[in-house]
């Protein structure tokens, strides 16, 4: 019974392919539509289909820095936010998508539509268990009234709302708003990134700790999305970091996220368990700037790291990461009439990486061959004249298309559950079970998670009681968190 299980629970996990979803198609730059004293302003849209097409996008919204859209699975634009409002492809408010972030912030910044101030703050993530559901996450700021604060404006929400998309039933309307994931000032507020869980359907989203090295790490899954633990690791976080660009690399295996302060934190990183581990700290010159970009080629080898006047390359493979920097280019004094200062990075599904600017111009960098070693890569500055200026606005995905493994989860589960010999701290009883799970283990309350043999999360949450029901007959995986670990347990319940 137990080979059975595994065999159909880790087959579940491969056949989730989410290679051809296109979800991240369509990129909205730019701002209200305008002109001002001869300068265009306005939206411009940037669609890959699959060659990029550029064109003019008139709206009537500016997304500034807090931006996130999502398409269809097929690429067509379906909604998208500026860190105010919720809106469709024809620039209207969606159905009680109306006054997302609320509070001081919102009320200061999103009169006449002007937008959050949020950098890379806000993310669209497609439910795999309906595909009518969308989860915005974003981060929403507080003005700290207290006396000489450290910090006048300081992140402290971590929200979710929910969307549902219906194209033949014309339904585009937000069925939840503003729900509490995390509420704490300690986070830094930027970066907040997601990525696949390793049964490819799931997602860990994570964002650092302001004054420590912590990390907050949250999953969606079947339920929805839900905060799941701090983890502490590395170096501690400059407090005054905010404005960083973090990313997971392509394949999930690395986290890393730079800013001039901190210089470039990079983790491996397990998709499985949603755990950071080989904290590496690579030092970068440094430089008086208050923010800093980084992205990984689509081979996720080569993590590109820039300043604001400078680009490098570092190989995540070798050996030596602080001995690969190289640098790649500085900044060529183009102004159109402002400066081209380098600002964020991103990848594009043509596995390309696009650099905005950080003054409001009209002009993308790329790098045309980022999976190329030093300046095989090919970076050309003010590669792409858009047809408005845009302001800071820069895309924040993760990769969707990244899809289920049969390694870190998979191998996990047939150590754990196979074994005869291994040494666990947990017990449970009985087992079978009429439905009842009693847990008897050093520590209380327990986090627990328990799967169905879909891969499936059914049930999670904080034990206290030391007693679990599960109501269904089934196999079952029950997931206990104890001493820094998850212990994994197979639970039969039987009627």
């Amino acid at each position: 019974m137990i080979a059975v299980f595994l065999t159909f629970f880790c087959f579940t996990i491969q056949s989730q392919n989410n290679c051809n979803y296109l979800f991240d198609n369509n990129w909205i730059l730019g701002g209200k539509d305008d002109t001002i004293d001869g300068d265009k302003y306005g939206g411009t849209i940037l669609r890959f289909d699959p060659e990029l097409l550029i064109t003019e996008y008139n709206k009537h919204v500016s997304q500034r820095v807090t931006s996130a859209e999502i398409s269809s699975r097929e690429g067509n634009l379906l909604i998208y936010s500026n860190g105010c409002d919720i809106f469709n492809s024809q620039n209207n408010i969606i159905e009680n998508g109306e006054n997302i972030n609320p509070g001081e912030v919102h009320d200061l910044f999103c009169v006449d539509n002007d937008g959050y101030p949020g950098l890379n703050s806000m993310f669209i993530l497609p439910s795999a268990y309906d595909a009518s559901i969308f989860f915005l996450i974003h981060i929403a700021e507080t003005i700290n009234h207290s006396p000489d604060p450290a910090f006048s404006i300081q992140a402290q929400y971590v929200y979710s709302t929910t969307i549902k998309i219906d194209k033949d039933l014309g339904i585009e309307k937000v069925i939840s708003k503003n729900e509490i994931l995390l509420n704490d000032t300690s986070m830094l507020g930027s970066p907040i990134c997601a990525v696949r869980h390793a049964n490819g359907k799931d997602w860990w989203i994570l964002t650092p700790d302001r004054w420590n090295n912590g990390y907050y790490i949250f999953q969606v899954d079947s339920i929805g999305p839900s905060f799941i633990r701090e983890q502490y690791i590395g170096d501690e976080t400059n407090p005054r970091a905010t404005g960083a660009e973090g990313k997971f690399s392509p394949d999930g295996s690395h986290f890393a996220w730079y800013h001039p302060r901190n210089g470039v934190f990079l983790y491996a990183f397990d998709r499985g368990t949603g755990y950071l581990s080989e904290f590496n700290r690579i030092d970068i010159p440094k430089v008086d700037f208050i923010t800093g970009g980084c992205e990984f080629s689509s081979n996720s080898r080569y993590l590109y790291i820039n300043t604001d006047t400078s680009l490098y390359q570092l190989d995540v493979q070798a050996n030596d990461i602080q001995g690969s920097l190289m640098h790649i280019a500085d900044y060529d004094r183009f102004g159109a009439p402002l400066p081209t200062l380098f600002l964020y990075m991103a990848l594009t599904p043509d596995n390309r990486i696009f650099m905005n600017t950080s003054n409001g111009t009209q002009y993308l960098h790329v790098i045309q061959n980022p999976n190329e070693r030093g300046l095989e890569s090919n970076f050309t500055q003010h590669a792409i004249k858009l047809p408005t200026i845009n302001f800071l606005t820069f895309p924040n995905f993760p990769n969707y298309r990244l899809s289920a493994i049969n390694s870190s989860y998979c191998d996990s589960l047939n150590a754990i559950i196979d074994s005869p010999n291994t040494v666990s701290d947990v017990s449970i009883f009985p087992n079978p079970s009429s439905g009842i799970i009693y847990i008897s283990g050093p520590e209380n309350p327990i986090q627990y998670e328990i799967y169905n043999l879909n891969g499936m999360k059914i049930q999670n949450g904080v034990c206290r009681t030391w007693e679990i029901l599960i109501e269904n007959p089934g196999i079952y995986l029950l997931n206990v968190f104890l001493k820094n670990k998850w212990e994994i347990k197979k639970v039969m319940v039987m009627r």
